[in-house]
C-alpha cells in the first residue's frame, strides 16, 4: 500500500485532451493535448507534488506527454494497458470514461506503485522508430521478393517497381538512422564502441 504522505497521479491521453485524476484528494481536471496545455501541465502537477504520474502505452499518443514532464523533472512512468485494465477488473470498475480511465491510473499508481525509471531521451525514442520502420520495409521487400520467385518463376519480369521501391525507401531510412546517429553525441559513441566489435556494421549498432 501507499504510505500515506504519498501523492499519485493518473493521466489519460486521448488525441485530443488530457484527462488528469489525483489519489488521494480525488481531484480531477482536462487539459487540450496541445502546446499550452502541454506547457501548463508540469506546473499543475508540481503543485500537487506527486509521487509519480503513471500513464499507459497508447499507440505513440503519449509520448510528447512524458517526454514533457521528463524534460521539467516530473517522475513519470509508462505503464502496459493490460496490467491497469487487469487492475480496474479487479476493482470492479468496468465503466470506461476518460475520467475514470483517469482515476483508475492514479489508483494503480497509488496501491501498485510502479517504479519510476529515466525515459528514454527524444534521440533514442526516434531511433527506435526509425528501427522499427527499417525492419518492416527489410520485411515487407523480403515478402514482396519470395511473392515474386512463387508467382512468376516461369517469366522474367525483370524490374520489379514494388521491390525498387521498398529499396528506395530502406535506404531513406538507413540514412536518417546514420545521421539521428551522428548528431547525438552519447548515441555516437555507442556506435563507436558497438562498431568496434568485428561483425557490427552502421545498421546493426543503429538496431
Amino acid at each position: 500500500m501507499a504510505a500515506p504522505t504519498d501523492v499519485a497521479v493518473g493521466i489519460d491521453v486521448a488525441k485530443a485532451q488530457l484527462d488528469i485524476a489525483v489519489e488521494p484528494s480525488g481531484a480531477t481536471w482536462t487539459v487540450p493535448r496541445s502546446r499550452g496545455g502541454l506547457r501548463r501541465l508540469p506546473e499543475q502537477l508540481q503543485a500537487q507534488r506527486p509521487t509519480r504520474s503513471v500513464l499507459e502505452a497508447s499507440g505513440g499518443y503519449e509520448r510528447l506527454v512524458v517526454a514533457t514532464l521528463a524534460a521539467a523533472g516530473r517522475p513519470v512512468v509508462v505503464v502496459n494497458p493490460r496490467q491497469t485494465r487487469d487492475f480496474a477488473r479487479a476493482l470492479g470498475r468496468l465503466a470506461k470514461t476518460d475520467r475514470l480511465d483517469a482515476q483508475v491510473l492514479a489508483r494503480f499508481a497509488a496501491e501498485v506503485r510502479p517504479p519510476v525509471r529515466p525515459q528514454p531521451s527524444s534521440a533514442v525514442e526516434d531511433l527506435q522508430i526509425l528501427s522499427r520502420r527499417r525492419r518492416h520495409l527489410v520485411n515487407d521487400r523480403a515478402a514482396q521478393q519470395q511473392q515474386q520467385r512463387q508467382d512468376c518463376a516461369h517469366l522474367d519480369l525483370g524490374f520489379d517497381p514494388v521491390v525498387a521501391a521498398l529499396t528506395a525507401a530502406l535506404a531513406t531510412v538507413e540514412r536518417q538512422l546514420a545521421a539521428l546517429v551522428q548528431a547525438e553525441p552519447t548515441l555516437r559513441a555507442r556506435a563507436a564502441w558497438l562498431r568496434s566489435i568485428p561483425g557490427i556494421g552502421p545498421v546493426a549498432a543503429a538496431t
